[in-house]
């Protein structure tokens, strides 16, 4: 939140692992100049999934003229998950379904497989972790599957979900 702005143009979101190496991880739109409060959000996601430990975020503010200035640098720490949990939507489908997999780290693949009723995988793919990946299912007969998700978590451990579909 800030208390007022002056020809702000933007703020971009920095992140570092170890303090001094930072990264800008996003941008949020600045409200110019303003006397007023102006609140705004920004969100790492799936970062306490990723890392376990002490994570450094700093913001960088650049107004209209290019001049940019550096915010004090706060800390977040994370806790190793226990449990990774995926999501799939939407979900009744009747094209397409998204598989949610942005918990994972970007270099990690997982293999799914799609099952019928009868327990026979009738798709599979190999996806990539660190985003939403959709997936095709308008050539699905309707009915129920069952979506079997095997790959490695953040910490190493074997991953491996099974999330229910409803084919409309």
């Amino acid at each position: 939140t800030t208390a007022s702005e002056q020809n702000n143009d933007h703020f971009e979101v920095e992140r570092s692992l170890d303090g001094a190496s930072f990264v800008k991880i996003g941008r949020v739109a600045g409200h110019g100049t303003t006397s007023t409060n102006s609140a705004y959000t920004f969100t790492d996601a799936g970062i306490g999934a990723k890392v376990s430990g002490a994570v450094y975020y700093r913001l960088r503010q650049v107004d209209l003229g290019g001049t940019a200035t550096y915010s004090p640098v706060r800390t977040a720490s994370f806790s190793p998950s226990a449990t990774l949990s995926l999501s799939l939507y939407p979900n009744p489908a009747a094209t397409y379904t998204s598989l949610d997999l942005s918990l994972l780290p970007a270099t990690a693949t997982v293999q799914v497989q799609l099952l019928d009723a009868t327990g026979r995988a009738v798709r599979s793919w190999t996806l990539a972790g660190g985003q939403v990946q959709p997936l095709g299912v308008s050539e699905l007969a309707h009915g129920s599957y069952l979506l079997l998700v095997t790959g490695t978590r953040p910490d190493g451990s074997l991953l491996k979900q099974t999330l229910r579909l409803t084919k409309e």
